[in-house]
Protein backbone atom coordinates (compact mmCIF):
# COMPACT_ATOMS: atom_id res chain seq x y z
CA UNK A 1 0.00 0.00 0.00
CA UNK A 2 0.83 3.32 -0.92
CA UNK A 3 1.67 5.90 1.91
CA UNK A 4 1.18 9.53 1.69
CA UNK A 5 4.72 11.55 2.82
CA UNK A 6 2.91 13.19 5.69
CA UNK A 7 1.58 9.54 6.89
CA UNK A 8 5.11 8.17 6.31
CA UNK A 9 6.74 11.51 9.08
CA UNK A 10 3.81 10.33 11.43
CA UNK A 11 5.10 6.65 11.28
CA UNK A 12 8.57 7.53 11.69
CA UNK A 13 7.72 10.13 14.75
CA UNK A 14 5.48 7.09 16.57
CA UNK A 15 7.91 4.50 15.60
CA UNK A 16 10.75 6.49 17.18
CA UNK A 17 8.42 7.57 20.28
CA UNK A 18 7.61 3.96 20.82
CA UNK A 19 11.69 3.26 20.75
CA UNK A 20 12.03 6.23 23.43
CA UNK A 21 9.38 4.32 25.60
CA UNK A 22 10.75 0.66 25.34
CA UNK A 23 14.42 2.39 26.66
CA UNK A 24 13.20 3.90 28.96
CA UNK A 25 11.38 0.53 30.17
CA UNK A 26 15.02 -1.20 30.15
CA UNK A 27 16.09 1.80 32.31
CA UNK A 28 13.38 0.91 34.81
CA UNK A 29 14.72 -2.89 34.42
CA UNK A 30 17.85 -1.60 35.66
CA UNK A 31 16.73 0.57 38.33
CA UNK A 32 14.81 -2.93 39.52
CA UNK A 33 18.02 -4.21 39.46
CA UNK A 34 19.95 -1.72 41.48
CA UNK A 35 17.39 -1.90 43.89
CA UNK A 36 17.26 -6.29 44.05
CA UNK A 37 20.57 -7.65 43.15
CA UNK A 38 20.36 -10.59 41.04
CA UNK A 39 22.64 -13.36 39.89
CA UNK A 40 24.21 -13.53 36.34
CA UNK A 41 21.48 -15.75 35.09
CA UNK A 42 18.44 -13.97 36.19
CA UNK A 43 20.09 -10.84 34.57
CA UNK A 44 19.89 -12.44 31.33
CA UNK A 45 16.65 -13.90 31.80
CA UNK A 46 15.50 -10.56 32.06
CA UNK A 47 16.96 -9.13 29.26
CA UNK A 48 15.43 -11.88 27.00
CA UNK A 49 12.71 -11.92 28.50
CA UNK A 50 12.46 -7.28 27.79
CA UNK A 51 13.33 -7.96 24.31
CA UNK A 52 11.40 -10.47 23.34
CA UNK A 53 8.53 -8.07 24.83
CA UNK A 54 10.07 -5.33 22.81
CA UNK A 55 10.09 -7.64 19.95
CA UNK A 56 6.13 -8.25 20.56
CA UNK A 57 4.96 -4.77 20.84
CA UNK A 58 6.56 -3.53 18.10
CA UNK A 59 5.32 -6.42 15.79
CA UNK A 60 1.66 -4.77 17.04
CA UNK A 61 3.20 -1.41 16.63
CA UNK A 62 3.70 -1.97 13.09
CA UNK A 63 0.67 -4.22 12.75
CA UNK A 64 -1.47 -1.20 14.02
CA UNK A 65 -0.48 1.57 12.02
CA UNK A 66 1.61 0.57 9.24
CA UNK A 67 -0.69 -2.17 8.04
CA UNK A 68 1.25 -4.71 9.17
CA UNK A 69 3.92 -3.64 6.40
CA UNK A 70 7.56 -4.15 7.70
CA UNK A 71 9.11 -0.70 6.76
CA UNK A 72 12.56 -0.05 6.97
CA UNK A 73 12.12 3.33 8.48
CA UNK A 74 9.96 2.23 10.74
CA UNK A 75 12.45 -0.39 12.26
CA UNK A 76 14.95 2.65 12.08
CA UNK A 77 12.93 5.02 14.07
CA UNK A 78 12.46 2.37 16.69
CA UNK A 79 16.29 2.22 17.12
CA UNK A 80 16.88 6.02 16.28
CA UNK A 81 14.00 6.67 19.63
CA UNK A 82 16.06 3.96 21.60
CA UNK A 83 19.88 5.80 20.58
CA UNK A 84 18.08 9.09 21.58
CA UNK A 85 16.81 8.12 24.65
CA UNK A 86 20.12 6.49 26.06
CA UNK A 87 22.52 9.51 24.67
CA UNK A 88 20.45 12.42 26.02
CA UNK A 89 18.12 11.03 29.16
CA UNK A 90 19.54 7.58 29.82
CA UNK A 91 22.32 8.70 31.84
CA UNK A 92 20.53 11.60 33.47
CA UNK A 93 17.52 9.32 34.81
CA UNK A 94 19.94 6.73 36.44
CA UNK A 95 22.27 8.88 38.15
CA UNK A 96 19.09 10.45 39.96
CA UNK A 97 17.18 6.78 40.14
CA UNK A 98 20.77 5.99 42.31
CA UNK A 99 20.46 8.70 43.95
CA UNK A 100 17.09 8.36 45.11
CA UNK A 101 17.51 4.03 45.55
CA UNK A 102 20.46 5.23 48.12
CA UNK A 103 18.24 7.77 49.75
CA UNK A 104 15.57 5.32 50.03
CA UNK A 105 17.71 2.45 51.33
CA UNK A 106 19.37 4.94 53.94
CA UNK A 107 16.29 5.83 55.23
CA UNK A 108 15.07 2.59 55.62
CA UNK A 109 18.72 1.50 57.28
CA UNK A 110 17.68 4.29 60.02
CA UNK A 111 14.03 3.42 60.01
CA UNK A 112 15.36 -0.14 61.27
CA UNK A 113 18.18 0.98 63.30
CA UNK A 114 15.69 2.98 65.45
CA UNK A 115 13.09 0.09 65.61
CA UNK A 116 15.69 -2.22 66.74
CA UNK A 117 18.07 -0.19 69.12
CA UNK A 118 15.29 -0.40 72.10
CA UNK A 119 15.75 -4.33 71.82
CA UNK A 120 19.43 -4.14 71.45
CA UNK A 121 19.73 -2.41 74.96
CA UNK A 122 17.30 -5.01 76.33
CA UNK A 123 19.13 -7.42 75.17
CA UNK A 124 22.83 -5.99 77.08
CA UNK A 125 20.63 -5.81 79.93
CA UNK A 126 18.93 -9.02 80.18
CA UNK A 127 21.85 -11.04 78.32
CA UNK A 128 23.51 -12.07 81.66
CA UNK A 129 21.09 -13.51 83.05
CA UNK A 130 19.45 -15.48 80.36
CA UNK A 131 22.89 -16.79 80.22
CA UNK A 132 23.10 -18.10 83.54
CA UNK A 133 19.17 -19.11 83.64
CA UNK A 134 19.95 -21.44 80.31
CA UNK A 135 23.25 -22.91 81.84
CA UNK A 136 21.39 -23.78 85.17
CA UNK A 137 18.02 -24.95 83.44
CA UNK A 138 20.89 -27.13 81.05
CA UNK A 139 22.15 -28.87 84.18
CA UNK A 140 19.39 -29.33 85.86
CA UNK A 141 18.14 -31.00 82.26
CA UNK A 142 20.85 -33.07 82.17
CA UNK A 143 20.51 -34.51 85.45
CA UNK A 144 16.66 -34.91 84.80
CA UNK A 145 17.57 -37.16 82.13
CA UNK A 146 20.52 -39.21 83.82
CA UNK A 147 17.65 -39.88 86.67
CA UNK A 148 15.34 -40.81 84.14
CA UNK A 149 17.60 -43.19 82.30
CA UNK A 150 18.79 -44.76 85.85
CA UNK A 151 14.73 -44.96 86.65
CA UNK A 152 14.20 -46.86 83.24
CA UNK A 153 17.23 -49.12 83.93
CA UNK A 154 15.92 -49.85 87.48
CA UNK A 155 12.29 -50.59 86.03
CA UNK A 156 12.76 -52.39 82.98
CA UNK A 157 15.33 -54.72 85.46
CA UNK A 158 11.72 -55.26 87.47
CA UNK A 159 9.55 -56.11 84.45
CA UNK A 160 11.69 -58.62 83.50
CA UNK A 161 12.16 -59.88 86.64
CA UNK A 162 8.26 -60.00 86.85
CA UNK A 163 8.12 -61.04 83.15
CA UNK A 164 10.40 -64.11 84.17
CA UNK A 165 8.44 -65.19 87.27
CA UNK A 166 5.34 -65.08 85.03
CA UNK A 167 7.18 -67.64 82.71
CA UNK A 168 7.98 -69.83 84.68
CA UNK A 169 4.42 -70.41 86.51
CA UNK A 170 3.13 -70.99 82.90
Amino acid sequence: MILSLSYQARLFITTMVWGFILAFCYDVVKVVRMVFKHKKIFVQIEDAVYWFTVVFVIFFVMLGVSFGEIRVFCVAGVFLGMIFYFLAISPLFLMVSERVVNAVKWIIRLFLEILVTPFRLLWRVFKVPCKKTSNLITKIYKKALHLFTMYVKIYTKKWFKNLGILLKKI
